[in-house]
């Protein structure tokens, strides 16, 4: 089962202007509105700017609440784009009095897509400084952010049915190239994304971030709809890079037991940018450095087995790229998740993926034969008597030796007992014996259908 999100960014040359008045909301009115949002007020307490925050290198902090005290180079836009007919309403979808995940029917049927929340900070000359802003996002919850500059993003639940979305950025260099007229966009990517693999960056640059935001239904597993809305773990996630253009998608191809209700395992990056940094004068040139990491909540780790982040390591995962350069990841903890940078050294086309192995799979010892079932939201099913038995046999195979499982379906075993994700599953459970030079002493599979 293959599932695919993709969310594009548009080319990252932005025009930055400051907040203006818009039209005041009711407070009982959570849904913000569209367009550019002001600072909050007694009358406008949904979709607009709460606080700004700067940070210098040494970590000095100053909060804004009105933009006559902030300094005057300081630039900022956040705006709630759709399509016309919309709202920004991020909660598109409702589960039925039946079960079913349908379209709520207060949703114009003349708007197509979900709106996003977009954010572009300007800062001439402050490069390391550090911008945080705290929004008030109504009843649009932010759950997924991508884009340039991210360092951190946390969306609150305040309780009465409205977010507060919590972001902080750092102010960097944005290098573009201007292409030539043959390939302007809309045009031939392919051609156009060749190009940049060997560009120079144009002497033109902005000290700049952009993001954009998307709610908690962009997320939707439309796979599951028949029985409700369901959402992928990604919920919390970021992804960022110092990129020119900047997607991500992902599926679950090759996960063990890919199935509707298994976690993704597989994502993939689209990312572009100049090849080398503008020429200083006759100077050689010099290639761009990149960056290109994610940041996903604990939950995502949770869903493919693991009962906690510290159990995540370098053999959790791998990164490969398209181009194939030597990449350098690097995990870090943060905000309740980890904080993965993907190591992909220069733009020449990298296009990296990064893939996660699942807790399912595991090798033991025989101290400690079987794999522990991880922790989820699954409720552990016993399985009948004659499973049971095969179980036992399976584990009883060698008493000697390493012992290494395999469970596949999203299936996994604890003791003499199968978890499973459904009631209608077909496991498969192989158990291989090693001896201390890794020859194979034996081998076996059960399958086993839970009805």
């Amino acid at each position: 089962m293959k599932r695919t999100l993709r969310i594009a960014l548009a080319t990252l040359v932005m025009s930055v202007f400051t907040l203006t008045p818009s039209r005041s909301l009711a407070a009982v009115d959570t849904t913000p509105t569209s367009g550019a949002w002001a600072w909050c007020s007694p009358t406008v307490v949904n979709g607009c700017v709460k606080s700004v925050t700067t940070i210098s290198p040494e970590k000095v902090e100053t909060t804004y609440t009105n933009r006559s005290l902030m300094p005057s180079d300081l630039s900022f836009t956040i705006q709630c784009s759709i399509e016309p007919g919309g709202t920004c309403d991020g909660n598109k979808y409702e589960s039925v009095s039946g079960g079913a995940c349908t379209v709520k029917s207060t949703w114009p049927s003349t708007s197509r897509g979900i709106p996003d929340i977009q954010i572009d900070i300007a800062w001439t000359g402050k490069i390391g400084w550090k911008v945080k802003l705290e929004l008030s996002t109504g009843s649009y919850q932010p759950a997924f952010t991508i884009g340039h500059g991210t360092v951190s993003a946390i969306t609150t639940d305040d309780g009465d049915g409205t977010f507060t979305y919590t972001f902080v950025a750092e102010i960097e260099t944005t290098y573009t190239a201007n292409p030539p007229s043959n390939l302007q966009m809309p045009g031939d990517m392919a051609k156009y994304k060749e190009w940049l693999s060997t560009a120079v960056a144009d002497s033109y640059t902005t000290d700049s971030v952009h993001v954009q935001i998307w709610p908690k239904d962009h997320l939707l597993n439309s796979y599951r709809n028949a029985t409700g809305c369901f959402h992928y773990p990604f919920v919390g996630a970021w992804a960022e890079a110092n990129a020119q253009g900047f997607s991500w998608s992902y599926n679950t191809d090759g996960a063990a037991g890919a199935s509707v209700t298994a976690p993704p395992n597989k994502l993939y990056f689209s990312v572009f940018a100049p090849h080398y940094l503008p020429r200083v004068g006759t100077n050689d040139l010099v290639v761009m450095p990149a960056r290109v990491q994610v940041f996903l909540p604990a939950a995502y780790f949770t869903a493919l087995g693991y009962a906690t982040l510290t159990e995540f390591d370098s053999s959790s995962y791998s990164v490969t790229t398209e181009d194939g350069q030597k990449v350098s990841p690097a995990v870090v903890e943060q905000d309740g998740g980890l904080r993965i940078n993907l190591g992909v050294q220069h733009y020449s086309a990298p296009n990296p993926t990064i893939i996660f192995k699942s807790k399912n799979v595991a090798t033991t010892t025989e101290a400690s034969p079987v794999t522990q079932a991880p922790k989820t939201t699954t409720a552990a099913k016993t399985v009948r008597r004659s499973t049971q038995k095969s179980l036992t046999s399976l584990i009883s195979l060698s008493k000697t030796g390493t012992k290494t499982y395999k469970v596949t379906g999203g299936c996994s075993i604890s003791g003499k007992n199968l978890r499973t994700p459904s009631r209608k599953t077909t496991c498969k459970l192989t158990l291989t014996v090693r001896n201390s030079k890794k020859k194979v002493l034996a081998t076996k599979t059960v399958t086993i259908k839970v009805v």
